[in-house]
């Protein structure tokens, strides 16, 4: 039993290693799959196979064959509990231990054979002290029927071993002949593409994440302090939103977290860089080691799944409550998008300005909710606010049931409430409002009032003309209504009432 658990972790440890070195790169793809950083991965794919032979070289010598069957049953220990861990967390990593000869994903087949080895090299292990001179040339010298068996044992192990050496070779010859046709067919392709006709349309791949253009979800989400935070200050905020999806234990995350901490201090003027994530002990280690900033934390994967992100690292453009980019996977991807962001950014325009008080408003002609063309009037009964709002903005809908308290309580003193929005009929008519709504597509009535952002609000007194400054946010918007009774009690005096400032 010695002798065959010696002969049998020789010849699987040789087959190993020779398959290993042949196909280094399929070695290094297998060794980073099982969660090791790409800088570990390369030495260690060229050290594990070297590793393997020297274990097979030495079992067989009567003076080494003790240590290195210490050293085979911790290497198979080892690979065993890799793949167990690999099992029980769910990842997802090939088996290429024989190289190309047995390259599949690893399962619990994987598993009950490292488990049978361990229990080989157990064998080999606790005899060792036993029969430290054991060689096994020493054997013939046994008798006849105990030297039959292991001469017969070790012949057919030798020629399993010469089968599977002549199986690579001819696997090697195959796959030489493969690329010859290759480059032959490469350059054939080269030689006539002048002359032969385009190959037919491929179809367009799916772009991964929400449409470009499409409405952000708006998912309240909370730091790492457990304290609630809104979705408008991302999904709606003034500036563009990169919004990163990272998880604790994914290895290329960790790595682009110190360039995640650089970018949110280098481009902290013209681009906000948002980190969704869900909470963990390593999370917590490695925001306080990079500095990193504005870190969300998920419950599950409900802001993933609603961006349509699949898989981490990842992340998304977001515009102006809108989706501004497809789903960016991986890091080398999250760099392309952070350069288009910083630096193919369009020039944002001049802030517009005010009206003056006391100067006429401009006459601006817009669309009702059923089509019809509308004029802003000059001469009305009462004051009138224009308030410029945007259904898809959450600072607007944050503010949407102060807005229709309002209008309950209004009285006949109280201004009228004209309200100039963007965004479909639909949308609008959605909120309920009393007052008259406007579409103002492309924000332009806004903006020749001097509004920067919805929501905003300016009064035009009973002559057509500019009775206030443009503000700017939910509370003012709200104290702008009420000045004309006299009522300017702050909106957080209501019970419930936890506005946001403007998007």
């Amino acid at each position: 039993m010695l002798l065959m658990s010696r002969l049998i972790l020789a010849g699987v440890f040789s087959i190993s290693g020779i398959a290993k070195l042949i196909d280094p790169g399929g070695t290094r793809d297998m060794v980073a799959g099982f969660g090791l950083p790409p800088w570990i991965a390369r030495p260690v794919s060229y050290l594990l196979p070297l590793a393997e032979l020297a274990v097979a070289g030495t079992i067989l010598v009567p003076a080494t064959a003790g240590p290195a069957g210490f050293a085979a049953a911790g290497l198979l220990v080892l690979f065993t509990a890799v793949v167990g861990v690999s099992l029980l967390t769910g990842r997802e990593a090939s088996c290429r231990c024989f190289g190309q000869l047995s390259a599949s994903p690893i399962g619990w087949r994987t598993l009950a054979r490292n488990a049978v080895l361990v229990g080989v090299a157990v064998v080999a292990v606790a005899g060792w002290h036993e029969a430290g001179p054991l060689s096994t040339w020493e054997w013939l010298d046994r008798p006849p029927a105990v030297a039959s068996v292991a001469l017969v044992s070790a012949l057919v192990l030798a020629l399993a071993v010469l089968g599977l050496a002549l199986v690579i070779v001819q696997l090697l010859r195959q796959n030489g002949r493969l690329l010859l046709r290759v480059e032959a067919l490469e350059s054939t392709g080269r030689a006539h593409a002048n002359h032969s006709p385009p190959p037919p349309p491929s179809p367009t791949p799916a772009v991964p994440g929400l449409p470009v253009g499409s409405m952000a979800p708006g998912i309240d989400l909370e730091d790492l302090d457990h304290r609630r935070v809104p979705a408008e200050t991302w999904s709606c905020a003034p500036g563009p939103v990169l919004l990163v999806f990272l998880d604790p234990g994914c290895g290329p995350c960790r790595e682009l977290m110190p360039e995640l901490a650089r970018w949110q201090r280098q481009f902290a003027a013209g681009l906000s860089i948002t980190i969704i994530t869900r909470d963990d002990t390593r999370l917590r280690r490695d925001v306080d080691r990079h500095g990193l900033a504005s870190v969300h934390v998920q419950r599950g994967r409900e802001v993933a799944e609603a961006y349509g992100v699949t898989g981490t690292p990842a992340a998304v453009l977001v515009r102006g409550g809108r989706i501004g980019s497809p789903v960016a996977g991986g890091a080398d991807a999250i760099r392309h998008l952070v350069r288009r962001a910083t630096t193919a950014d369009p020039p944002r325009r001049p802030a517009p300005e005010a009206v003056p008080i006391g100067r006429p408003a401009p006459d601006l002609a817009l669309r009702s909710l059923d089509g019809e063309q509308v004029r802003l009037p000059r001469h009305r009964e009462h004051p009138v606010v224009l308030l410029f709002w945007n259904p898809a903005c959450g600072f607007c809908r944050g503010m949407a049931e102060d807005l229709r308290r309002w209008e309950e309580d209004r009285t006949a003193d109280r201004p009228d409430v004209l309200l100039v929005s963007t965004g479909e009929p639909d949308s609008n008519r959605a909120f309920g409002f009393r007052a008259e709504i406007l579409l103002d597509e492309g924000f332009v009535a806004g903006q020749r009032f001097g509004a920067t952002g919805t929501p905003s609000a300016v009064r035009i007194d009973a002559a057509g003309m500019v009775d206030s400054s443009v503000v700017v946010g939910a509370r003012p918007v709200l104290e702008l209504l009420r000045e004309s009774d006299g009522d300017t009690a702050g909106v957080n005096d209501r019970p419930g009432s936890a506005l946001p400032a403007h998007g």
